[in-house]
This record gives C-alpha cells, structure tokens and sequence, in this order.
C-alpha cells in the first residue's frame, strides 16, 4: 500500500506543476546592426487573454511567465512586430540576437 500511494504522490507531483518560463534577447535591425526599441512582444498562447510589453531602448527584453505544466513545461513562443519591419516569431529565447528585416 505503501509503494502504490508513494507512486501516486509521485504522479501527481510531475503533472501537476507550474512552470516558470523564461526568455530574454536584443532586437536588431537587420541592415544596420543598430538596437531597435518599443518593438510589440507578445506571448502567443492557447489561452485567450495574450500578454503583451515593448522592447527597451537598447532593443532589450525579458519575458517571464508562470505557466501550468501537464507532464513538462510549454514552450515561450513570441511574435516580435513593429511598423515597417516583418513579423516573427520565436521560440524560448535565451540571450538571443533577434534581427527584424524592414518590408520593402
């Protein structure tokens, strides 16, 4: 009896977690090399209420989140926008050089 309530304790511990996801980098232009600032970042999720915060003026930023794991964690999955460069997305960045390309 022992055995199969340490299992289930056990079970429940690794399915039933938060999960802190993390992510930071610095957006660049792509020509120029120069930081690009208040670049829209969003959290792009399966939940309905999306969080959003803006680049720094160094084009630096940090995304941190408390996440429901069922088994392991989700990824960080972000769409980086600003007016004139394209879209991206990306995923669980870590110090990452993130180069938007203007539209032409």
């Amino acid at each position: 009896m022992q055995k199969v309530m340490s299992f289930f304790i056990l079970a429940l511990s690794l399915s039933c977690c938060d999960c802190v996801l993390e992510g930071s980098g610095v957006i660049v232009d792509a020509e120029t090399n120069l930081p690009v600032d208040s670049v829209r970042i969003r959290r792009v999720s399966k939940l309905k209420t999306q969080m959003e915060f803006y680049s720094g003026e160094d084009g630096g930023f940090s995304a941190h989140y408390i996440s429901g794991g069922l088994g392991r964690c989700p990824d960080l999955n972000l769409e980086i926008s600003k007016e004139g460069y394209r879209n991206q997305r990306i995923t669980n960045p870590q110090s990452d050089t993130i180069y938007l390309s203007k539209m032409h």
